[in-house]
């Protein structure tokens, strides 16, 4: 293998995976706020008298949407991190940046619109939204079976060709 194969990542599509994680850490935080109500039925922010919501009672799906974005979060953060150790081809590189969006905002959309389904997104049964929110999370997975075979590759990749 010659060093001319060689391709990582640029610094433009590892800016942009950053900017996504961390929208999508947003966007769990913001989910956090949403199973703290669920737990309690309320939001208390003092001095305001506490404030009642109705939210579906499936507390382990808001506890879902708050965690999920934040380690799919982490996990984009740590392939921008981690691809200069990658030694893929160009198209393979491509594929690993957009695998790594697609993956990211489908677990989200997924976490995100689960409380409110009749199947929590577990087949293709149901209404409409709990068919988009299956779909989201199976393409999600497909998604990031291949980062991480493409992550096991490149990396031996890397391995071999700087005998490491």
């Amino acid at each position: 293998m010659s060093i001319q194969n060689e391709f990582h990542l640029s610094t433009q599509q590892r800016v942009k995976l950053i900017f996504h994680s961390f929208l999508v850490i947003g966007i769990g935080l913001i989910g956090g706020m949403a199973w703290v109500i669920a737990l309690a039925g309320y939001l208390e922010l003092w001095p305001i008298p506490p404030l009642a919501f109705d939210l579906p009672e499936t507390k382990e799906l808001w506890r879902n949407a708050h965690l999920g974005p934040i380690m799919n979060g982490i996990f984009v953060l740590a392939i921008a991190g981690i691809s200069p150790f990658l030694t893929l081809s160009a198209k393979a590189t491509k594929a690993l940046f957009y695998l790594a969006i697609i993956m990211l905002w489908g677990n989200t959309l997924g976490y995100q619109t689960a409380p409110f389904t009749s199947d929590r997104g577990l087949g293709v049964t149901g209404d409409a939204l709990n068919i988009f929110c299956y779909a989201c999370f199976y393409i999600a997975a497909l998604c990031a079976l291949v980062l991480v075979w493409l992550g096991i590759y490149g990396s031996c990749r890397t391995m071999s060709l700087h005998k490491i």
